[in-house]
């Protein structure tokens, strides 16, 4: 008797292994894009009040923009120092909208690197449109830089 109750109690306890093996998850289609924006290729947009500049996104079709998410992130290159005091450089993939205070000789300003999706239309692609806006709203390129930006979109294959 000792030995049935045994035999089904382990049967009882392996029944949730096979439901799980049995069942798939469902699909995700994700797809990774990255972005180079050269200093000198950002273009200054007055209605907005910042610097941008716009891809046409191909990997960005209709499902994705409606059903889909994204994320999305800029690579940025930071200054640590060794034990002997010693600066190296490394870099660091930040989360857009990366927003960000700065000090350049007394004057304190906020930036912010984002992003903007365009939808796609008929024949026409999507379009991702990466931005740098100072808090005053500022023309000043001098704090452009060339940056590498990585998008990744999100949809259930279902």
């Amino acid at each position: 008797m000792k030995k049935i109750l045994t035999q089904m109690l382990s049967g009882l306890l392996l029944l949730p292994a096979l439901f799980f093996v049995s069942c798939e998850p469902a699909g995700v289609d994700m797809r990774t894009e990255m972005f180079t924006v050269d200093t000198r290729d950002w273009e200054w947009n007055d209605a907005y009040g910042r610097y941008e500049y716009v891809f046409d996104f191909y990997t960005l079709d209709e499902d994705m923009y409606w059903d889909g998410s994204v994320s999305a992130g800029v690579y940025m290159t930071e200054i640590g120092y060794d034990s002997q005091g010693r600066p190296y450089n490394y870099e660091v993939l930040r989360n857009l909208p990366f927003v960000h205070t700065y000090s350049d000789d007394g004057e304190i300003f906020t930036e912010t690197i984002g992003f903007d999706l365009g939808a796609p239309s008929g024949r026409l692609p999507g379009t991702i449109a990466f931005y740098i806006q100072a808090s005053d709203l500022s023309a000043t390129a001098k704090y452009l830089a060339d940056y590498r930006f990585k998008v990744t979109l999100f949809r259930d294959e279902d």
